[in-house]
C-alpha cells in the first residue's frame, strides 16, 4: 500500500515539473512573441516614415525646380538652405551651380518626417540643364551629350563626312546628302520621293531614361512641318519612332496624308494598299483632303492602324485651308508613346500657327492641352478596314515594337543603344522636290531624371 502510495507522489512530482517547465516555456515564447512583433511594427514604422520622407522631399525638389524655371537665377533660388513646413513635415532646399559645371544646377531636398529619435530624413538630389529645364510634370527635353536639344543642324557645322546635318542624325540607308539637308532657314529640307532621317541613340542617348523606366520606353515627340508648294498631288510626310533599323523599314509612323484619287508608279505609293488608286477599296479615301494617318511597317511593308479627316463639314483641327486641300505652313505633329507591359499606347495631336501666333515657328511647347488631340475615325486590321466609334488611344500590342533590347548594358550608367529609335520620314509626288520642310523638331522622354510617372 506504502509503495502504491509513493509512485503516486512520485508521477504527481513529474506532472508538476512538466507543468512548470511547459509554463516557463510559454513565457519565453511569449516574450520572444512579443518582441518579434514590437521589432516588426517598428520596421514598418521606419519603412512608412523612409517613404514618406523621400515623397516629402520630391516636393521640395519640384518647388525648387519650378522654382527655378521662373525665375532662372544664378545659383537657383535656395542658394541657402531654406526650411518649409508641409503639414506635419517638412523639407530643405537648397540650390546650386554645379561645381565642374555651371551650365548644371543642382537640387539638394531633404524630407523630414517625425521628431526626436523617431526622426526620418531623406535626401533628393537632382542634376538640371538650365537651358532645356522645364516644370515639374512635364517631361525634360532630350539633348545630345554635351547638353545641346534636338535639331536638325543644332551645332552650326558641317560634318567631316560632309553631312549638312549635325552629328545627332543619320542619313537613312537609302538617302543621301543630295536629297536631305539643312537649307539657308536652318529648316530640314527634302528633295525626294522617299527620304528619312533617323536618330543616332548613341549620342542622344536615351537608355538613361529606359534603365530608369523598368525597361520601358515612353516618350512625347513632335515636329512643324510646311509643304513649299501648292495644287501637291500626293504625300505622306511626319514623324518615324520605335525605328528598329537604319533603313526605317521597321517602324511606326505619324503623318500628314493627301492623295488626290490618281493612279500612280511611285513605290512608296505602289506599295501602300491604301494609297494607289486602283480597283480595290481604299482605306483612306483618297479625295484630295488632308488627313492624319498612324501606322507601321514591318520589313518595308506598311500597315495602316488609324485615319481621321482633318477637315469635314462639322469639324475642323484648324491645320487645314478652308476646303482641307492644303496644310497650313509649319503645322505641327505630336505623337505620345507610352509603352506599357501589354503594348505601345499611342496617343496623337496636332496644332497650327493660328493668327494670333501662340504656337510660332522657332518655338516648342510641351503643354497637352495646348494641342489638339486627335480623334481617330477609322482603324484597320491585317485584311480590312472600316469607320468605327471615334477613339483617341491606338493599343499596339505587337510584341516586335516593344522597346526591349532597346539597349545594351554592360553596368550602371553603361549602356550602348542598339537601333535608332525615332526619326523623320517624307514621301512625295514626283515633282515635289524641294517642298517638304520640317522644323522645331523636339522631344521629352520619360525617365531622364531618375524616374517619372505615366502620363
Amino acid at each position: 500500500m506504502n509503495k502504491i502510495k509513493a509512485e503516486k507522489m512520485r508521477q504527481r512530482g513529474a506532472v508538476l515539473i512538466t507543468l512548470i517547465v511547459a509554463m516557463v516555456i510559454t513565457a519565453l515564447a511569449g516574450s520572444a512573441m512579443l518582441y518579434y512583433s514590437t521589432t516588426s511594427a517598428y520596421g514598418e514604422l521606419f519603412a512608412n516614415r523612409q517613404e514618406r520622407a523621400y515623397y516629402v522631399a520630391e516636393s521640395g525638389a519640384n518647388y525648387a525646380l519650378r522654382e527655378f524655371v521662373l525665375n532662372k537665377v544664378t545659383n537657383g533660388p535656395f542658394p541657402a538652405a531654406t526650411e518649409f513646413t508641409v503639414g506635419n513635415d517638412k523639407f530643405v532646399v537648397k540650390t546650386y551651380d554645379k561645381p565642374t559645371d555651371s551650365t548644371h544646377l543642382i537640387i539638394e531636398s531633404t524630407g523630414i518626417v517625425g521628431s526626436g529619435w523617431l526622426t526620418t530624413r531623406q535626401l533628393v538630389t537632382r542634376d538640371i540643364l538650365k537651358t532645356t529645364a522645364t516644370p515639374p510634370g512635364i517631361p525634360p527635353i532630350t539633348t545630345d551629350t554635351s547638353g545641346v536639344p534636338l535639331g536638325f543642324n543644332a551645332n552650326g557645322t558641317t560634318q567631316p563626312d560632309g553631312n549638312p546635318l549635325d552629328s545627332t542624325w543619320t542619313l537613312a540607308t537609302g538617302t543621301t546628302t543630295d536629297e536631305a539637308y539643312v537649307n539657308d532657314n536652318g529648316d530640314l529640307e527634302f528633295k525626294t520621293r522617299e527620304a528619312a532621317i533617323v536618330l543616332n541613340a548613341d549620342i542622344v542617348s536615351l537608355c538613361n531614361a529606359w534603365v530608369n523606366n523598368g525597361n520601358y520606353s515612353s516618350y512625347f515627340l513632335q515636329v512643324k512641318i510646311k509643304n513649299n508648294k501648292n495644287s501637291d498631288k500626293y504625300y505622306m510626310h511626319g514623324i518615324s519612332f520605335r525605328v528598329k533599323d537604319i533603313a526605317a523599314k521597321n517602324s511606326y509612323g505619324l503623318s500628314f496624308y493627301k492623295h488626290d484619287n490618281q493612279k500612280y508608279k511611285e513605290d512608296w505609293c505602289a506599295n501602300l494598299d491604301w494609297c494607289e488608286n486602283d480597283s480595290f477599296p481604299k482605306k483612306v479615301v483618297n479625295n484630295g483632303k488632308i488627313y492624319a494617318i498612324l501606322w507601321k511597317r514591318v520589313n518595308g511593308v506598311a500597315s495602316l492602324l488609324a485615319y481621321t479627316q482633318m477637315k469635314t463639314d462639322t469639324f475642323s483641327y484648324g491645320v487645314t485651308n478652308a476646303d482641307g486641300t492644303e496644310l497650313i505652313d509649319w503645322s505641327t505633329l505630336l505623337i505620345r508613346v507610352n509603352e506599357r507591359s501589354d503594348g505601345n499606347h499611342l496617343k496623337a495631336y496636332v496644332q497650327s500657327i493660328p493668327t494670333n501666333g501662340t504656337y510660332p515657328q522657332g518655338t516648342v511647347h510641351w503643354n497637352i492641352s495646348s494641342f489638339k488631340q486627335i480623334t481617330w475615325t477609322g482603324t484597320c486590321n491585317a485584311s480590312s478596314c472600316s469607320s468605327t466609334t471615334p477613339f483617341t488611344e491606338v493599343i499596339d500590342t505587337d510584341t516586335r515594337f516593344s522597346s526591349s533590347n532597346l539597349c545594351t548594358c554592360s553596368a550602371v550608367d553603361t549602356c550602348i543603344a542598339n537601333r535608332p529609335e525615332i526619326g523623320i520620314h517624307a514621301f512625295y509626288d514626283n515633282d515635289g522636290k524641294g517642298a517638304q520642310l520640317f522644323d522645331d523638331f523636339s522631344m521629352a522622354v520619360q525617365g531622364t531624371s531618375g524616374g517619372g510617372s505615366q502620363y
